[in-house]
């Protein structure tokens, strides 16, 4: 594996070889010769090699996908996208989630089909199959390196097995890599796919700012491109542009937003003090190894005294091995811009605590290794040698990086994902069985509502909110669903769903992660500190007066 992650640069010449002097220059009347394209790679692996590896990381993704349990984060996607009833209407739903449209559209569409949430699992299974296939077939990297990516922990479980917005990204910008890794770019298809990750997260935007910004500094000192290219260029650049900026645009939440979600925006952490937690998003999102075998969205070194500390000037410290090993100066700028611009959405935006965030460095990663690999796309001038490397010793510098950020990935996989695809990753599914199993699928209350959605994706029901005193088909983060989950009680719960349960003639179903008990109320299971009770009408005696 060293010696195939060492072969990241470009080929040395064999020894004896006489030196390529080129052609003699073109007189003063010569006709201006065609650029020749760079002489593609040697890349290890047989098509039928990578077909093979193609089809273990399907199966393997797709038992992942069968074993794990969606979450809330997951089924909130779908859920909006099932109860919206018009494009319109989606767009309204999606006011107070913080992400643009692209997700949402593709489950908005096959929500029209079925309300079985499986589904969200079988469009991850395509997304991720398609971004395994260009990888393994298109990427400039060695066999070994491509393999380790796919089986990384960002790639394999964060964006892999938890089906989110995130995974359509990856896929977008895998796609813009190959556009622009071409001898002769495909400006067309690059910017098509830029819109389409500015689209899918905020995270994604800040993506493409960057890969525009660093393919308009192209070219400095090199002679311009020709009027056709010089066009295609300027509308990858403003397109991509415009794409980030709409996008980033419908991410501003209502005047009555509220965040629930612990990690997202997490205000309380301002100053000096927030800027040194996102100082550390470069090691947390490169190198995600967790604390303990199992432990999701942990990091080993933060159980250091000054962990954060350590993981900042380890960050910074990457971020110049990788810089001083680049020698595409493309790769270059993508690496620094992309870098500030990480930064900035830490800071400002979202703390890189949470794994799913903090991989927006090393999807940004393997954007600058990628375009370091590849011939050039025709961004820099005919004839330049690209590769990974600088001088020799920069270039080692570069290896190790690559090498330790690919083998610290695969660690972390092996170290989450076994845990969190056998065990259940949320009690969600589990809830719903026992109430579709005790006949409550159609009459669920809740008091705290985070659970009770997931449940009622499952299920394919709205639930009964206390919070809301509302049937709720997906959670709303606003202020008032802050305040009726401040003031709703045990009590309040348990009347609401003895009410339902006077009204429909039979027990209704409660879920709640506190221990309740009184007349009427038996608890039928618990899952992961969440239990679901059934309710009858006995239990609204002490309720009647209550609005």
């Amino acid at each position: 594996m060293a010696r195939a992650l060492a072969r990241v640069g470009p080929s040395a010449a064999p020894a004896g070889a006489p030196p390529d002097v080129g052609p003699a220059p073109p007189g003063p009347d010569a006709a201006p010769a065609a650029i020749p394209s760079p002489a593609p790679r040697r890349r290890s692996g047989s098509p039928r090699l990578c077909l093979t590896l193609l089809l273990v990381f399907s199966v393997l993704t797709a038992v992942g996908l069968w074993q794990h349990v969606m979450w809330f984060d997951e089924l909130q996607a779908w859920n909006i996208a099932r109860a919206s009833h018009s494009l319109g209407g989606l767009y309204r739903n999606l006011r107070y989630e913080g992400h643009p449209l692209a997700w949402y559209l593709v489950l908005y569409g096959v929500t029209r089909f079925t309300g079985d949430p499986r589904a969200l699992q079988l469009v991850e299974l395509v997304v991720v199959t398609a971004t395994a296939a260009l990888v393994l077939f298109r990427s400039p990297f060695t066999l070994p390196v491509r393999v380790a990516m796919l089986a990384g922990y960002s790639v394999a479980f964060e964006y892999g097995v938890i089906s989110r917005s995130y995974s359509l990204g990856l896929l977008a910008l895998v796609v813009v890599l190959v556009a622009l890794g071409r001898p002769r770019p495909a400006w067309g298809a690059a910017l098509a796919a830029a819109a389409l990750l500015a689209w899918t997260s905020l995270a994604g935007a800040v993506l493409t700012v960057a890969l525009a910004a660093a393919v308009a500094l192209d070219r400095r000192g090199s002679p311009p491109p020709a009027g056709t290219e010089r066009r295609a260029r300027r509308r990858f650049v403003l397109g991509a542009l415009l794409a980030a900026v709409g996008a980033a645009l419908t991410c501003l939440p209502p005047r009555d937003f509220h965040e629930f979600t612990p990690g997202l925006g997490n205000l309380a952490t301002t100053g000096t003090t927030r800027v040194a937690h996102a100082a550390t998003g470069i090691w947390r999102g490169l190198f995600p190894i967790p604390a303990r075998v199992g432990a999701w969205n942990s990091q080993l070194l933060d159980r250091l005294p000054a962990g954060r500390l350590v993981e900042a000037a380890l960050s910074l410290a990457v971020f110049v091995v990788v810089l001083v090993g680049l020698r595409s100066p493309l790769a270059r700028r993508l690496w620094c811009l992309g870098v500030i611009g990480c930064e900035l959405f830490f800071a400002v935006v979202v703390l890189p605590d949470q794994a799913r965030y903090a991989g927006t460095v090393f999807v940004l990663f393997l954007a600058v290794a990628w375009l370091a690999r590849a011939p050039g796309g025709g961004l820099e001038p005919a004839g330049t040698p690209l590769g990974w490397t600088r001088p020799r010793r920069a270039g080692a510098w570069a290896s190790v990086a690559l090498g330790a950020v690919v083998t610290a990935q695969v660690v972390a996989t092996l170290a989450v994902y076994p845990s969190a695809t056998i065990h259940p990753f949320s009690p969600d599914r589990a809830l719903a069985e026992a109430a579709r199993a005790h006949q409550l699928s159609g009459a669920l209350v809740s008091d705290e509502d985070f659970v009770a959605t997931g449940v009622g994706a499952y299920l394919d029901r709205s639930t009964y909110s206390a919070a809301r005193r509302a049937w709720t088909p997906f959670f709303v983060h606003d202020d008032r669903q802050a305040a009726g989950m401040r003031a709703v009680t045990p009590a309040d719960a348990a009347c609401a769903a003895a009410r339902l349960a006077v009204d429909r003639g039979r027990a209704t179903g409660l879920i709640s992660a506190r221990a309740l008990r009184g007349p009427g109320l038996r608890r039928l299971t618990t899952v992961d500190h969440v239990s679901l009770y059934a309710v009858t009408k006995a239990a609204s005696a002490g309720c009647r007066r209550k609005t």
